[in-house]
């Protein structure tokens, strides 16, 4: 798959429509952290719901793609104080 069908498929260039940016630079500094170099740069893609990141070859193929589901990456744990008041219903 090339460049321009990936982008055809996401609706155009790489981009971020996070309303939240400063989630999605630490999901993107977390998924940079564990990857090994590529041979080019990411191409990323990122809503409040999905960060998509696409690693070309020389070529222009993809070599490499993946996706994170924000929800689950940006979810913090809850303070004692806020389980205190969700269970007293406050």
């Amino acid at each position: 798959m090339t460049l321009a069908e990936v982008e055809a498929i996401l609706g155009g260039p790489a981009r971020s429509e996070a309303i939240d940016p400063q989630a999605i630079a630490s999901i993107e500094w977390e998924t940079n952290r564990v990857r090994m170099p590529s041979p080019g740069e990411p191409r990323i893609w990122s809503t409040d719901d999905v960060l998509i990141r696409v690693e070309l070859e020389k070529g222009g193929r993809v070599l490499q793609a993946s996706r994170t589901s924000m929800d689950s990456a940006t979810r913090k744990t809850k303070t004692l104080l806020e389980r205190v008041r969700e269970w007293l219903k406050l």
